[in-house]
Order: C-alpha cells, then sequence, then structure tokens
C-alpha cells in the first residue's frame, strides 16, 4: 500500500512541476524593440507633431497660428 501512494505521489508532483519556456535573444530583442516603439507612440501622441511653417513669407517675417483664423505674421525688425 505504501509503495502504491508513493508512486501515485511521485507522478503528481511531477505533473505540478512548473514548465517554464526559456527566453530567446530574439524574444527579449523583440520586446525590447517594441517597447521602444510605444514609447515613441506615446511621446508624439503627448507632444504632438511639431510643424515649423512661416505660412509662405520668407525668414524676416514671424509667423503664428491662433488656433483659429488665419495665421498671424509681424515682421521682425531689421538687426535682431
Amino acid at each position: 500500500m505504501t509503495a502504491l501512494l508513493g508512486r501515485i505521489w511521485g507522478r503528481a508532483m511531477r505533473a505540478a512541476r512548473w514548465h517554464i519556456p526559456f527566453v530567446s535573444r530574439e524574444d527579449i530583442l523583440g520586446s525590447a524593440t517594441a517597447a521602444a516603439l510605444l514609447v515613441i507612440a506615446a511621446v508624439a501622441a503627448i507632444y504632438g507633431f511639431k510643424t515649423y511653417s512661416n505660412f509662405g513669407f520668407d525668414r524676416n517675417w514671424d509667423c503664428m497660428d491662433p488656433g483659429h483664423g488665419e495665421p498671424v505674421c509681424v515682421k521682425k525688425i531689421p538687426g535682431s
């Protein structure tokens, strides 16, 4: 009876072992690449894509977009 219980107990313990899969180098590099792309996407979403445009004027003009309506442009003072 003891031998039978020992065999059953041994089989139960072998079946209950944790089978941890090994992580390969490709898995680590793929995870790091995905994390980097997510960080880049998050930074782009938070700060937005800034486009600095002068709205067709030359560099002697300083133009700003107020958010609605047309851009506001002011001519720079010579020498500054």
